[in-house]
């Protein structure tokens, strides 16, 4: 639903309350996951996604199916601590998860008194011998003090016999025991872990128990492989089941992420595969939704007010398609700009606006959206060395970028301009005509490579990212001036 846009606090709030209701259609995402994780044998789960694309709202609406029993753990904080104690903060979260819901069996043992009374007298009966004679007189009391010296010789014996003697099952045994008891070990199964594998497993049947771990894209790089190790060392063992008793446990990260600094880790030679295959039984679950964004991006930006119309979203909308669909935009930054007030910025230097509105007004939208950093929206459009075929109307929205690739020309008019760029290898010839005040056209030829030769297809992000950096460079010398 759409509202008018009327400066009263009243009205604002309303329409701020509206759009909050703005959802992505994900049912066809929701069928591909169900299909992926009823695979057979599929019980370690790889959930990738890029950072802010909706991973965490996705598993939150999937695991509302009442056929599962999710438990959501976020390891942002295990960086700050040891690796042995990594594991006692995964089970101290899923205790948490464990109270919170009303459908754990939690079971209090009892005995009867009689049974409890042999065992005592069993395990303590030269102690209470002593005990009661030392009240039979002095001859008691004497008596007490030679049951107490012989009982200290019996446990002196039991050590003596013990070094003659050998139990190569008990030593084992004992060896056995006690690594299991020992916090941070990867065999680690002390009572906590077993009482969590026996309330796990007391949920009601036709409930899977899956174990959700979210929120690696927000783990510091320094730790993420650390923290990754230790689950593998913990979760990926060949048990029959899992060491908590769960049926599915899923990794929820951006694995081209992970790959990324894997590699600027420990090289680009190191065998990344070899590394992140432990992490999943079958193959990693892309997650991507972004046809249903882009079906949305209208919607979002149309939230976003400003003083007079909303023609300039026309380019930028189309923009901001191509960076979804490219993984350099994510639905976050949407979100985030739901309901905000676009201030646009100052404008004294009329006279170059006036020679590009409509390219100014695009860049400086495509700004906003990435907080007015330069920086960040360029590092992430010179990431992409992707070669674009330009359909027509991207074809159209690449005009008003021309305008800006060579920057002392930006203002040329009836002029043939030539930008050439050795590095892409790349050349286009293109005319700036101005039309009525405020209005121009720009009418381009065939992109080419330097040769001559045409090009099918263009560098489209890395041609934007100059584009984008001559404007502020542009825009800056005309404050300067007016200044």
């Amino acid at each position: 639903m759409k509202f008018k846009y009327i400066c009263n606090i009243y009205k604002i709030e309303f329409i701020m309350e509206e759009h909050s209701l703005i959802k992505i259609d994900i049912q066809s995402e929701t069928e591909r996951f169900k299909e992926h994780l009823n695979i057979p044998g599929n019980n370690r789960i790889l959930f990738s996604g890029m950072f802010g694309i909706g991973k965490t709202y996705f598993l939150d609406s999937f695991f509302k199916d009442e056929s599962y029993e999710p438990f959501f753990i976020s390891p942002i904080n295990y960086s700050v601590s040891n690796n042995e104690d990594i594991l006692e903060y995964i089970k101290y979260d899923i205790l948490i998860s464990l109270l919170e819901k009303d459908n754990i069996s939690w079971q209090k043992e009892t005995f009867s008194d009689n049974l409890l009374v042999q065992y005592y007298l069993k395990d303590h009966f030269w102690k209470l011998a002593g005990d009661v004679v030392k009240h039979v007189g002095k001859v008691g009391k004497a008596l007490s003090t030679v049951i107490s010296d012989l009982e200290k010789h019996k446990v002196e014996y039991e050590k003596y016999k013990a070094t003659y003697e050998t139990d190569d099952l008990n030593t084992a045994g004992k060896f056995l025991f006690d690594l299991q008891k020992e916090e941070g070990s990867i065999y680690e199964n002390n009572d906590i872990t077993t009482l969590i594998y026996a309330l796990i497993k007391s949920i009601p049947e036709g409930k899977q128990p899956i174990l959700v771990i979210d929120d690696l894209d927000r783990i510091d790089p320094e730790h993420i492989f650390r923290i990754l190790n230790v689950f593998s060392a913990h979760f990926s063992k060949d048990y029959e089941s899992h060491k908590f008793g769960f049926e599915k446990v899923i990794l929820v990260c951006d694995l081209n992420n992970i790959r990324n600094l894997f590699q600027h880790k420990y090289g680009s030679g190191v065998d990344f595969s070899g590394y992140i295959d432990k992490f999943y039984s079958i193959e990693p679950f892309q997650f991507n939704n972004k046809k249903e964004i882009i079906k949305r991006i209208y919607d979002y930006i149309d939230t976003i007010k400003r003083e007079n119309n909303k023609d300039y979203f026309i380019l930028s909308h189309i923009v901001l398609k191509m960076l979804i669909e490219y993984d350099l935009i994510n639905l976050r930054k949407f979100v985030d700009k739901t309901n905000t007030f676009w201030k646009i910025p100052f404008r004294k230097y009329y006279e170059i606006h006036n020679n590009m509105s409509d390219s100014s007004n695009m860049i400086d939208f495509l700004l906003f959206m990435f907080g007015n950093s330069k920086e960040d929206i360029c590092n992430s459009l010179r990431s992409r060395n992707d070669e674009i075929i330009l359909e027509r109307d991207e074809n159209n929205c690449f005009r008003f970028i021309c305008i800006l690739l060579n920057k002392e020309k930006y203002d040329k008019k009836e002029e043939n301009i030539i930008y050439e760029n050795e590095a892409l290898d790349f050349k286009i010839n293109y005319i700036i005509k101005k039309e009525t005040y405020n209005n121009i056209d720009i009418r381009i030829e065939e992109p080419m490579y330097l040769n001559g030769t045409k090009r099918e297809s263009i560098p489209f992000f890395r041609l934007l990212s100059i584009a984008i950096e001559n404007y502020c460079e542009i825009t800056n010398r005309y404050q300067i001036k007016y200044l």
